[in-house]
């Protein structure tokens, strides 16, 4: 048979329960912080793709190499 817990147990149970939910709470928040700078990066990459896409062809773009306009119907 199980022992009671006592008073001042449980006390120090639910202390570390809070604990535990805070640091929970920041580890979500600095793993939603890494994904946010990620997609910044990811977004910063793309743009600078594009532009220098843009500056090679500055008139617009070549329907003959794009993915979108060369695609058969």
């Amino acid at each position: 048979m199980r022992r009671a817990v006592s008073p001042k147990n449980l006390e120090k149970y639910r202390q570390q329960q809070i604990e535990l939910a805070k640091k929970i709470k920041e580890a979500e928040a600095e793993a939603r912080k890494a994904a946010k700078e990620e997609l910044q990066r990811k977004r910063e990459i793309a743009g600078a793709i594009a532009l220098k896409e843009f500056e090679s062809n500055p008139a617009g773009h070549s329907p003959a190499s794009c993915s979108v306009c060369s695609r058969p119907d």
